[in-house]
This record gives structure tokens, C-alpha cells and sequence, in this order.
């Protein structure tokens, strides 16, 4: 199957370059970094590794979006999302791919990972977010927030029509519209490890994320 990698970065230049590779090595040719205004070197490393750039509105959400309103979106092919901080392994991807012939979204559930204070309130939240989600979609997901996703080119274009989301509420907005639209999903295991670069998610940001899912289950 025809597979395009997609990268939504703000500066993560230290890890950029060794996703576009990882892409690369499992035989995946178009591979574009959507750059919501990156001020460091994001940019010029990630087209010395092979990717094409394009440029978006800063926010993850706001850049998810803009971005696919910059492609051709086609029903047969598999596009994949994936965190640009090097903390998700681009060589798994054939983990997602195997499941698509069944499903018309695959995400990676992330193993648990703890090396400090702030990571383990990042996964308190990420657990907290992932049981409500489900419990009011009452579709298990054990990864809500996981920046590793894969989507048919066809369900993909039923998800633009509906998204809304600005920043870092984009996954909760893309799990509870698949819900919504009753778009098969599933998720494998996947690796996970300590990103490059600075974090740029904050404790505020996980209570918007679950606004979103109440908002997006009552709406």
C-alpha cells in the first residue's frame, strides 16, 4: 500500500532528522513535516534528511488541519501521523500498517514510561484521559493522547470535515469524531522513549484535553 508519513514539529530539530531516517529506512519515500513556525533549525534539518516542508499555523491542532487542507488526500492510500521528538520509533510502523486491512485508523498504544516528576504526571493524565474517553465513547482506547496514529485516506477525509481542534487537544478531537463517525479503530503496542528536545506540553494543556472529549461526547 502507498504510505505518506506526516510530521506536525515547533523546534524539534534534535529529533527530526532521525524520524524522517527511520521513515526512510522502512522504504516510506514522501515524507512531509508540517512547521508551525519553528525558530530553530527544524526546517533546514528536516529537508537535509529528505523531507518535503510545509508551513502551518502554530498549534498542533491548528497544523494538523492546515495540513490537510495543503494535500491531496486519496481514499487507498495510508497516511500516518507521527510526533516529530524522536519518542516514537517511525521503523514500527509496519505494527499500524498490518492492522489497516481490518480497520480504517491503527494507533500506537505507548509502553509506560517514568524518568522524572513531570513525565510521571504526563502519564497520570495521559491514563486519566484514555479511561474517560472511553468509558463515554465506549470504544477502548488504552492510549488516547499517543502522537502515533494511521489513518485510510478515505476515513481521513470524513475526519477533516469535523475536526476542530487548536493545539494539543488534536487526538482527543480525532478519538472522539472516529467515535462519532463510527470509523473502525484499533491499537497496537508500540515503543516509546525519552524525547529530544524540550517538552512543550503543560499540566493546562491536559485539562483542555479532557474539556474536549466531555464537549465532543455531550455536543
Amino acid at each position: 500500500m502507498k504510505v505518506i508519513a506526516l510530521i506536525p514539529t515547533l523546534n524539534e530539530e534534535q529529533g527530526i532528522a532521525e524520524v524522517v531516517r527511520g521513515f526512510k529506512k522502512v522504504g516510506i519515500r514522501e515524507i512531509i513535516v508540517a512547521d508551525g513556525g519553528s525558530d530553530d533549525k527544524t526546517r533546514k534539518v528536516a529537508q537535509g534528511a529528505g523531507a518535503k516542508v510545509i508551513n502551518v499555523p502554530r498549534g498542533k491542532g491548528n497544523g494538523f488541519r492546515s495540513a490537510l487542507q495543503q494535500i491531496k488526500i486519496e481514499d487507498n492510500t495510508v497516511y500516518v501521523m507521527i510526533d516529530g521528538d524522536a519518542s516514537y520509533n517511525p521503523e514500527e510502523v509496519g505494527k499500524l500498517l498490518k492492522q489497516m486491512g481490518r480497520n480504517d485508523i491503527v494507533t500506537g498504544s505507548r509502553q509506560i514510561l517514568i524518568h522524572g516528576f513531570r513525565s510521571f504526571i504526563h502519564v497520570l493524565g495521559g491514563q486519566l484521559i484514555s479511561w474517560l474517553g472511553s468509558l463515554l465513547f465506549w470504544h477502548w482506547n488504552p492510549d488516547i493522547c499517543t502522537g502515533y496514529w494511521a489513518f485510510r485516506g478515505k476515513a481521513l477525509k470524513k475526519l477533516k470535515q469535523q475536526l476542530t481542534a487548536k493545539k494539543f487537544e488534536l487526538e482527543a478531537d480525532l478519538f472522539s469524531t472516529a467515535c462519532k463517525l463510527k470509523l473502525s479503530h484499533t491499537s497496537v503496542p508500540v515503543s516509546y522513549a525519552k524525547r529530544k528536545g524540550e517538552s512543550k506540553l503543560m499540566f493546562t494543556d491536559a485539562l483542555k484535553i479532557l474539556l474536549k472529549i466531555i464537549e465532543a461526547r455531550f455536543s
